[in-house]
């Protein structure tokens, strides 16, 4: 399975923390007229996970990525790339709320209401 060679990807792998693509989904359409995204999903070594949007064409983040840990029953929304590595690259055993305070990142039940 080829890995998206572009940031947050290489970040994320060059880390050290294991990070790996677990699962690319089949392009699709989200809504009209948009350009085709798939899933991309990795996994980390400590029970992290983040889900991206990308767009078939370019493999470029688009709107936001999920992330979770094993430890949280929260879901974080990072709204750009630099987000999304910076949440991939923290400590693991941080503290949920040290999380938050991360630019461009915010509870899935905080950005749904945005």
């Amino acid at each position: 399975m080829g890995i998206p060679g572009n940031y947050p990807f290489t970040v994320l792998i060059d880390a050290g923390l294991g990070w790996r693509v677990t699962g690319v989904d089949s392009p699709r359409i989200r809504s009209h007229h948009a350009e085709p995204i798939r899933v991309v999903h990795m996994q980390d070594n400590f029970e992290r996970f983040l889900t991206f949007d990308v767009t078939v064409d370019s493999n470029r983040m688009r709107d936001h990525a999920t992330f979770t840990r094993a430890i949280d029953d929260e879901v974080l929304i990072a709204t750009t790339t630099r987000a999304a590595a910076a949440l991939g690259t923290s400590d693991p055993d941080a503290v949920f709320s040290s999380l938050l305070t991360l630019p461009s990142v915010y509870r899935a039940s905080d950005y749904r209401s945005r």
